[in-house]
């Protein structure tokens, strides 16, 4: 599901297919990274923060 919401950050998915098939809500993606239950690259982190502003 990290992998699907890093998709959507990166462009590659579509609010239409997002919405449809939803990821991790980008809200818990530090979270889950900061517990070490999923594991994002920096890059894609912050593109994932940038999609709640």
């Amino acid at each position: 599901m990290a992998d699907r919401t890093v998709a959507y950050a990166q462009g590659r998915i579509t609010d239409a297919e997002f919405e449809a098939a939803p990821g991790i809500e980008p809200v818990w993606m530090q979270w889950l990274a900061n517990i070490a239950a999923i594991h994002i690259s920096p890059d894609d982190l912050l593109r994932v923060d940038q999609l709640t502003r």
